[in-house]
């Protein structure tokens, strides 16, 4: 009778490790983790239409979704997330020409809570503080270390609208066109 070679193989493969009774043999398992990444996912702030009126007033946003930092790193290694932006301005229309502006200072963030995901480390050495934004960055929540695994938290924005602030801008013809809302652009980084 003749045996097919891969048959051979196979078997040889199979009895790998002999056992004698009574004995006991030790065998290894090995798994080498690298590193993940470390980000930030933002979600964007919407204040509610608000009617100037000659008088200073505060409003608040917060985004629909909780923002979330994710340190998967594996290291323990602090981070700094930071946060800057621009004026707001409400683009110019076709017959209001001159783009309006709110002065980036007139922003600020409370960013709240934070929530460790499971099996995260503890928030412990989690720094989270309001800001007043600005066009240069500022650090806004920050780890000193050992803060590996997912957190959560909802930042609020405020916006005080300034007793002297334009209306949005039309669009087109004035009281017949769409307003062009402020908006602003902020950046948001980690590292």
């Amino acid at each position: 009778m003749r045996v097919h070679p891969f048959v051979l193989a196979v078997v040889a493969g199979v009895v790998g490790s002999s056992l004698v009774a009574g004995t006991a043999t030790a065998e290894t398992a090995s798994v080498t983790l690298t590193a993940g990444t470390l980000t930030i996912t933002t979600y964007p702030f919407s204040f509610s239409n608000t009617a100037v009126t000659g008088a200073a007033q505060s409003i608040n946003a917060s985004p629909g979704t909780a923002w979330q930092v994710n340190d998967g790193r594996g290291t323990g290694a602090a981070w700094t997330a930071t946060i800057s932006s621009t004026d707001l301005t409400s683009a110019a229309g076709s017959v209001e020409n001159s783009a309006r502006t709110i002065a980036v200072g007139q922003m600020s963030t409370v960013d709240g809570s934070v929530t460790a995901g499971t099996g995260a480390d503890p928030t412990t050495n989690i720094t989270a503080s309001g800001v007043t934004l600005s066009s240069s960055a500022q650090t806004f929540i920050a780890s000193s270390g050992t803060n590996r695994g997912s957190y959560t938290f909802t930042p609020t924005m405020t916006l005080a609208i300034p007793a002297n602030a334009y209306r949005s801008n039309y669009a087109g013809t004035v009281g017949s066109s769409g307003l062009n809302p402020y908006t602003a652009t902020l950046t948001v980084s980690i590292s």
